[in-house]
């Protein structure tokens, strides 16, 4: 529902402001059977590239703004990219080789850049950034995993790494100069990392099997950090106040560890 009404918005937007376009640019390759892309840009300076080798990959690309840009690449079977962005000199980049990945970037602001990059099947990810000066990274190799990164304010940066299957991560912050980092090695691993307020820090990193990890940080100034090798860990760490610093490290297996700090 949220990706039907961004696009709509933009589709509006489009249809109103057309004649107002100036020297956009636009590349679209493809190569086998049954592909298709779509791009729309509204504004100044835009480009847009998309290049798709195989069949029943699927692209819809959406610009409204000055200086954006975006490129996807799409190389394998049924592989769909949506790309939506709006303000000025926004970056979006993606790669997807396999079958059946699933991508989707949504940008609003100025200087925002997001870039993903998925390798194998069924692999899934969601980015959306609101603000200014955001950096959000995923990577994913394998099968089934799922990642979704989403920041809103201003200089946050989030990283997400997979490889293995059936992995998830999610990186969620909220205010400004928040940093994520997010590795995962192995099968079945989980990670929700969520930041709101500022100067905020997550480090999360897992090998293994069915590791399982959640941080909630609430106010300024706070520090997590995990690291989990083995199978069916569990850490939980929830700090509320300001300069709260938390440090978990388990090797083995079914290790718990939670940590909950308020000021």
């Amino acid at each position: 529902m949220k990706l039907n009404k961004f696009v709509s918005m933009l589709a509006i937007m489009a249809v109103a402001s057309a004649a107002q376009a100036n020297d956009n640019d636009a590349n679209i390759s493809q190569q086998g059977n049954g592909n298709a892309a779509s791009a729309v840009q509204v504004g100044n300076h835009n480009y847009a590239g998309v290049k798709q080798v195989g069949t029943a990959n699927g692209v819809d690309a959406d610009q409204n703004g000055t200086s954006n840009s975006l490129w996807v690449t799409q190389t394998g079977v049924d592989n769909q990219a949506v790309v939506g962005q709006i303000g000025a000199g926004n970056q979006a980049n993606a790669v997807q080789t396999g079958n059946a990945n699933d991508l989707c970037i949504q940008q609003v602001g100025h200087g925002n850049v997001s870039a993903v990059a998925q390798t194998g099947n069924n692999n899934a990810n969601f980015t959306e950034q609101n603000g200014q000066y955001n950096n959000g990274y995923v990577s994913q190799n394998g099968v089934g995993n799922n990642a979704d990164v989403v920041q809103r304010g201003d200089r946050n940066q989030a990283s997400i790494t997979q490889s293995g299957n059936a992995n998830q991560a999610a990186a969620k912050q909220y205010g400004s100069d928040n940093r994520t980092t997010a590795t995962q090695h192995g099968t079945n691993n989980y990670a929700y990392l969520t930041q709101q307020g500022h100067n905020n820090g997550i480090h999360s990193a897992q090998t293994g099997h069915q590791n399982y990890a959640v941080v909630t940080q609430i106010g300024s100034g706070n520090n997590a950090e995990l690291a989990q090798n083995g199978n069916a860990n569990n850490a939980n760490i929830q700090q509320n106040g300001h300069s709260e610093n938390a440090v978990v490290s388990q090797t083995g297996n079914n290790n718990v560890a939670s940590v909950f700090q308020s000021n």
